[in-house]
């Protein structure tokens, strides 16, 4: 399947999420780069919890980029980001502090990966959902350890 035929299906597939949004940073060569949002939509077909995020390119070659999201947690803290940045480290994913709802007032934490014509869409969501087993397990061993003291 071409590349722009997996964003066509999935924009078929998803609801688009009306409202503003910040713009995301990114570092380039030790500068600072703004990725401004332009549509965000949420898929529900294949996940729940998983988004495609539709950026105005700062270079002029593509126009467009677009990012696979999957909420990892819907309340972000210092202490779940240091949980995950590790698994987010080996897996080339990025971690970003991001309100999908903006109105709501809650910081979700985000796994963003570039879709790119190399890239395999399924082989993002696999990579989601273990990321994800890993920080419940994580999470469960945390609990277990607060519950024992």
């Amino acid at each position: 399947m071409r590349y722009q035929d997996i964003i066509k299906e999935l924009k078929i597939q998803s609801k688009k999420i009306r409202g503003r949004y910040p713009p995301i940073s990114e570092i380039v060569d030790n500068d600072i780069k703004l990725l401004k949002i332009k549509n965000i939509y949420k898929i529900d077909s294949v996940k729940s919890r998983l988004y495609l995020f539709q950026f105005k390119n700062y270079h002029s070659s593509p126009k467009q980029r677009f990012f696979l999201a999957y909420v990892l947690a819907s309340q972000s803290s210092d202490l779940i980001v240091l949980l995950t940045k590790k698994l987010a480290l080996e897996t080339n994913l990025r971690l970003v502090q991001f309100s999908i709802h903006p109105k709501t007032q809650r910081v979700n934490l985000l796994l963003l990966k570039e879709l790119k014509e190399i890239d395999s869409y399924f082989e993002i969501i696999n990579t989601f959902e273990t990321i994800h087993k890993k920080f419940k397990t994580k999470i469960e061993g945390i609990q277990k350890i607060l519950e024992k003291s």
